[in-house]
């Protein structure tokens, strides 16, 4: 058995030791590129388009906010209930949208998320990166 000195840790090499350190670092590679496809509870839908004009026919009118210089844009904005807001990325860096509990996948430069609200009610959010980015969706 051979040993590996590092400047922090000694690490024993053998061929059990190998293998997990390959499994551990594998699993963590999956781990960092499987989180893109994840949806919450069939509501949220992540997407490549780039902004497009709110819609206005019907009951499921949607309401774009464009996220540019770490800002949302508009801040507040009214729907109906059963209608869609869709976050669209102009910004040079990633952000997400945080709900309470709910979270969305990151956005990277134009890529954008959409999200039904079924439910009246007011809705708070921020940018779950950067928590000092605010907004409201009230839906009526």
């Amino acid at each position: 058995m051979k040993a590996l000195e590092c400047h922090w840790m000694v690490i024993e090499v053998n061929k059990a030791n190998l293998f997990l350190c390959l499994v551990a670092v594998l699993v963590l590679i999956a781990g960092c590129t499987g989180q893109q496809g994840r949806q919450a509870a069939g509501q949220g839908q992540q997407n490549e388009s780039t902004v497009a004009s709110a819609s206005s026919s019907g009951a499921s009118k949607t309401v774009t906010v464009e996220i540019k210089d770490s800002a949302f844009t508009p801040s507040t904005a009214t729907i109906k209930a059963g209608g869609k807001v869709k976050w669209s990325n102009k910004d040079s860096v990633d952000h997400t949208i945080k709900m309470g509990s709910y979270e969305s996948t990151r956005m990277s430069q134009g890529l954008s998320f959409t999200y039904e609200f079924k439910e009246k009610g007011t809705y708070d959010y921020i940018c779950g990166l950067h928590p000092s980015m605010r907004g409201t969706i009230v839906v009526e």
